[in-house]
């Protein structure tokens, strides 16, 4: 089996756009130092990073509290509502989830 080019060295893709021209050089010289930059906040990795510790810190508190919540609200709407057992318990399952 030969291996095929795509498209011919010499033309260019019909895709790409043609390449600006080269700037005229100017009369004045100028000297640049670069300064080494200092690594990105991903630790030197070129991805973003990925961990979200104000998102962390809503989930653990959804996670947590939601025991917390469901006892009180089986308590406002069973006792102080005087609703029916069934209807308190759902109505504190929907607030513990929500």
């Amino acid at each position: 089996m030969s291996e095929r080019l795509q498209h011919p060295p010499s033309a260019a893709p019909a895709n790409e756009p043609e390449p600006a021209p080269a700037p005229e050089p100017s009369t004045t010289t100028t000297t640049t130092t670069s300064v080494p930059r200092a690594p990105p906040p991903s630790g030197g990795h070129p991805a973003p990073r990925v961990f979200s510790p104000t998102a962390f810190v809503l989930v653990m508190v959804a996670v947590f509290g939601a025991p917390v919540v469901a006892p009180l609200a089986v308590a406002l709407f069973g006792d102080r509502l005087a609703l029916p057992g069934a209807l308190a318990t759902g109505l504190a399952a929907l607030s513990a989830a929500a």
